[in-house]
């Protein structure tokens, strides 16, 4: 998986190689859902798949108290299958 975030303020994604979504597989992640990490939270805008990986665009919101465990969050209105 690649993973490119930005800031909110920002237009331009750049590549990101740590605190990266581990806990659930990279097929399940979902344009609007959220990856809650212990120090950020990442709203997850657009994924692309390609042949062999998944790229992963979202934009990182800092936290004001760190958590103490991270989760994945889907978007409630989603349908399941």
């Amino acid at each position: 998986m690649k993973f490119y975030v930005r800031e909110s303020k920002q237009d331009q994604y750049y590549y990101q190689s740590y605190d990266q979504p581990r806990v659930i597989s990279v097929y399940q992640i979902k344009p609007n859902d959220t990856w809650c990490s212990l120090q950020e939270d990442y709203h997850i805008d657009k994924v692309t798949y390609w042949t062999g990986y998944v790229q992963v665009y979202a934009t990182k919101t800092l936290l004001t108290k760190e958590r103490k465990y991270s989760f994945y969050k889907e978007t409630t209105y989603r349908k399941k299958k």
